[in-house]
């Protein structure tokens, strides 16, 4: 250890030396402080030290402050060799900045550690140079950081080498910031390195860097259960600092849910904080969401103060790019929605009824599910629909671009009955209710009598007790011309709740019996769970 020598003191009595003593600075590798200390030099030519410390030093090891308590140095003369020793203890407030190997007060760009409380550390110039210590959290309330992150310490451990020294501290941290964080949290480890530097002309410790590795991230936000693994990112022009990676999400919609793999991210710019998931999946097989509907295809994302801003071409997956292909920027003016394509069939029978749909969902304040609402198209008794990736990709640029579902003239085409959904899910009573135009064009012969071929309404209803698909009603029937010679007015309705039959036409009942009718009509009628 360096020292330098300010004063020197003899004492003679009767020509012989009576005491002798020198006094000046230490520096000690680790502290960046000087230390006072004075030597005493006894009658056997050994050496007594005593050594001043100042309670706060600058910690350059790990870019730290530090508060030294109950602290002593030592300093032997064996040999003819000074063997100096530190044993000390107290506390570190650490300031590592994330980006370099320096210290940083500056709360966005560092890992900020208050109250690391230490016992024990010693300090020698002989190897090991740096052996013991125990670490540990001095204060629950103090205030941790990492990048403005508020962070919590789960465990604290060091390592010692005669070339580095390592902090290891694993860390729960807060990606959503403040009282937003809502038990999103991400769970590791992080580093704080620091090194031995020693030449020819000096002999230093210093602080390297902060290594964060990959983090892992498992919740529940009542409308979503994921789990999966992040990386930390930081100084980006546009998406600021935080976390990215792939999770793999629950989304809770029908008994068991749909399981996808997503993309998430969980940022911070400016004043605020942001994050989204992004999804794309296909079932050959539906998930059941509901007593004969399930979903075949889903791709999209759910966001918070961020805003779907185009598609992306490249291919590749970076800030803001997804698997979807949807690009997302922060947008503090945005809350928190939801918006997608999905392909939703009845099961086990697409051809009965299959839709590409957008749909959003409102939240409430807790995360959970209010509402969900479908807008799109729908096709009844037609070939189903492909479900594939390159087909939600696809719907997924109409839907940045232009905020509907893209619907070209082969979707027109290949459909029997097309119609034209709103759909919506009532969480808090599992209620799922539907209205659509309804178009129909059968081979060019069989038309609606509408414009464009509209032939009608038609209503759709699932809930746990009943359910019903009406393709117009009684009083409100479907209009169909067929070859330009003559029209009808009919209705189509299945489920377990039918509207009562009407009367027969009146060239009908005419050469029927009033009583006959009455009693065709009340045995109809009396009909129950018609499907």
């Amino acid at each position: 250890w360096n020292f330098s020598i300010d004063r020197f003191d003899m004492t003679f009595e009767m020509s012989s030396i009576t005491s002798s003593s020198f006094r000046g600075k230490m520096k000690i590798p680790m502290l960046d402080s000087l230390l006072l200390y004075r030597a005493v030099i006894g009658m056997d030519g050994n050496f007594s030290f005593t050594i001043t410390t100042t309670t706060k030093q600058s910690f350059s090891l790990w870019a730290a402050d530090l508060e030294l308590t109950n602290s002593q140095i030592t300093i032997d003369y064996i040999n003819k060799k000074f063997k100096p020793k530190a044993i000390l203890n107290g506390k570190l407030n650490i300031s590592a900045d994330l980006s370099g190997s320096k210290k940083s007060n500056d709360g966005e760009k560092s890992l900020s550690l208050a109250e690391i409380k230490f016992e024990n550390l010693e300090l020698q110039t002989e190897t090991p140079y740096i052996k013991g210590g125990y670490f540990s959290l001095g204060s629950e309330k103090a205030t941790q950081k990492m990048a403005n992150f508020p962070l919590q310490i789960d465990s604290l451990s060091v390592l010692f080498d005669n070339n580095y020294a390592k902090l290891t501290i694993g860390v729960k941290v807060s990606v959503l910031g403040g009282e937003e964080g809502g038990g999103l949290n991400v769970k590791g480890v992080v580093n704080i390195n620091g090194e031995h530097i020693k030449n020819q002309n000096s002999d230093y410790w210093a602080y390297k860097n902060v290594d964060i590795g990959e983090l892992t991230i498992k919740s529940n936000l009542s409308a979503f259960k994921f789990e999966g693994s992040l990386l930390f990112f930081r100084d980006d022009q546009v998406y600021g600092k935080g976390f990215q990676g792939n999770i793999t999400a629950n989304i809770g919609i029908g008994e068991q849910g749909i399981k996808v793999s997503a993309n998430a991210i969980f940022g911070k710019v400016s004043s605020y904080n942001y994050w989204y998931f992004d999804i794309l999946a296909s079932f050959s097989v539906g998930i059941p969401i509901l007593p004969g509907v399930g979903i075949y295809g889903i791709g999209g994302g759910v966001y918070y103060h961020v805003q779907q801003s185009g598609i992306s071409n490249s291919g590749k997956t970076t800030l803001g790019v997804t698997n979807s292909g949807l690009v997302y920027k922060p947008n503090n003016n945005v809350f928190l929605g939801l918006k997608t394509t999905v392909v939703i069939g009845t099961m086990p029978n697409k051809e009965v009824f299959n839709g590409d749909v957008t749909f959003e969902i409102a939240f409430n304040r807790n995360f959970g599910i209010k509402e969900i609402s479908f807008i799109g198209n729908g096709y009844f008794l037609t070939p189903p629909l492909e479900a594939n990736q390159e087909a939600l990709k696809l719907n997924a640029k109409s839907i940045a671009n232009a905020g509907k579902v893209n619907d070209g003239p082969s979707d027109s085409k290949r459909a029997s009955i097309k119609a034209n959904v709103k759909i919506s899910y009532d969480f808090t009573n599992d209620v799922l209710t539907g209205n659509m135009q309804v178009f129909v064009n059968v081979g060019g012969v069989i038309k609606g009598g509408g414009p464009n071929n509209l032939a009608g309404d038609a209503q759709l209803y699932f809930s746990k007790d009943d359910w019903y698909i009406y393709i117009g009603k009684p009083g409100s029937e479907v209009g169909i011309n067929m070859f330009n010679i003559f029209s009808t007015h009919s209705y189509f309705m299945m489920g377990t709740k039918i509207e009562g039959s009407p009367n027969p036409p009146e060239n009908v009942t005419k050469n029927i019996s009033s009583y006959d009718i009455a009693n065709y009509m009340s045995e109809l009628n009396s009909i129950e769970n018609c499907s």
